[in-house]
């Protein structure tokens, strides 16, 4: 083989793993939209009440998101710390409205993986990953779901997302929009 020819095929391979990353992260939306019957046992969408998600807080005790995301506008990061795409999209997610609250949920389940809990900025929760797909089916991690101040889900964001995308969604929320991403 040339090395030309090993060139070519390098950069094909390296362009399909690319295409696979990218339908990966925008095949499906975040949170499904919809009419279904909103209780306890809903999935996630868009225009719905965020369904009951029993979550781990930093002291231990478990809450239900619910009561945590009334009130308030609020956005919802499901990651894991093991998630390589993760490491690369939260960054994004600075610099951060100062008028929003913002709850990072570990779907891992294990809180000590977040590191010292500092005393301003997110919150960090916990969750069991099986019973979060179930409730908000996201199609990759991180998922960002924005929800306003009446518990509803207004947009979703869900893999890898370029950074302008992620910081024009926060600020459009932040102003009291939402485009419905994703």
């Amino acid at each position: 083989m040339t090395t030309s020819h090993a060139v070519r095929t390098r950069t094909r391979v390296l362009a399909a793993a690319a295409l696979v990353i990218c339908v990966t992260g925008y095949a499906a939306a975040a949170v499904s939209t919809g009419s279904a019957r909103e209780d306890a046992n809903s999935v996630a969408r868009v225009g719905h009440v965020a369904p009951e998600l029993r979550v781990r807080l930093e002291d231990g005790s478990d809450a239900r998101l619910s009561s945590l995301l009334q009130g308030r506008r609020t956005v919802v990061v499901f990651h894991s710390p093991e998630c390589g795409v993760c490491v690369l999209t939260l960054p994004a997610l600075e610099p951060f409205p100062a008028s929003l609250q913002r709850f990072m949920v570990d779907v891992s389940g294990n809180l000590a993986a977040t590191g010292r809990i500092p005393a301003t900025g997110p919150r960090y929760l916990a969750a069991d990953r099986p019973i979060v797909q179930r409730l908000f089916p996201f199609s990759g991690l991180p998922t960002i779901v924005f929800v306003d101040e009446s518990g509803v889900i207004r947009a979703g964001l869900a893999g890898s997302q370029p950074p302008g995308r992620i910081q024009k969604e926060l600020l459009a929320f932040a102003n009291g929009d939402a485009s419905g991403a994703p």
